[in-house]
């Protein structure tokens, strides 16, 4: 984004979505582009679409397009939805064995816990 390959970078999915409309990485880059735009509502059409209607998430790449969903509904000050979305990229991360995506949605809610709740609610949802 600083460097403005955030233009090519675009392009380049863009033109792979063009010729495979069921290309899920190119759907998936081209929906962070959009959140880091701040065009949520692009961002949370395109994640939805990685999803493929799974709420839940069945593989690595579902699991950061929730992760991706709730940062940009935790951005738009939309906590509860934003908790939510974090709740299932954190299980989908642990069915499907990615602890780095797992951690991620982990400590996002143990943050949001802090500030909401206290750093003892914070720290005990780190414990986990």
């Amino acid at each position: 984004m600083e460097r403005d390959s955030a233009a090519a970078l675009e392009s380049r999915w863009k033109a792979r979505l063009s010729r495979d409309s069921a290309d899920r990485w190119a759907a998936f880059g081209l929906a962070t582009l959009a959140r880091l735009r701040y065009d949520y509502p692009t961002a949370e059409q395109l994640y939805t679409r990685v999803l493929k209607g799974d709420s839940v998430a069945r593989d690595p790449l579902g699991a950061y397009a929730l992760l991706g969903l709730a940062q940009g509904l935790d951005a738009q000050g939309l906590s509860a939805k934003a908790t939510a979305a974090l709740e299932r990229a954190r299980a989908a991360a642990h069915r499907v064995k990615d602890p780095a995506a797992e951690a991620e949605a982990l400590l996002v809610v143990s943050l949001q816990r802090a500030f909401g709740e206290g750093i003892e609610a914070g720290l005990a949802t780190l414990d986990t």
